[in-house]
């Protein structure tokens, strides 16, 4: 996800014509030359997954975290205690909250 201005909201013809570049030959040439670029400058050092923090990608992130670590996140951190529960207590109250086809029996080992 990018983190876009709002400046162009609703102007179709900017992105009409926007969209008309990009699929030009010489814009892709243009942008393989600048990745191709990058990639002689920073050589094996360059990583495709390092990204700049934004607010998208934290959503994004979160929205990705599995559903039993999202739900302990929320029930026992903002209590800031110990979660004070057996692995069967959790299990089902679990199985109770995300429903069965969240919780296998190999997901929450002893």
């Amino acid at each position: 996800m990018l983190d876009c201005s709002n400046k162009r909201k609703g102007n179709h013809s900017y992105f009409n014509d926007l969209g008309k570049c990009v699929e030009s030959d010489e814009v892709g040439k243009a942008f393989y030359s600048y990745l191709k670029g990058v990639w002689e400058k920073e050589g094996e050092s360059f990583d495709s997954a390092e990204r700049p923090e934004t607010e998208n990608r934290r959503v994004a992130v979160a929205e990705n975290v599995p559903s039993i670590i999202r739900y302990i996140k929320y029930q026992f951190l903002p209590r800031k205690t110990d979660m004070n529960i057996t692995h069967r207590d959790l299990k089902a109250e679990l199985k109770i909250v995300l429903g069965t086809q969240h919780i296998k029996d190999s997901t929450i080992k002893s």
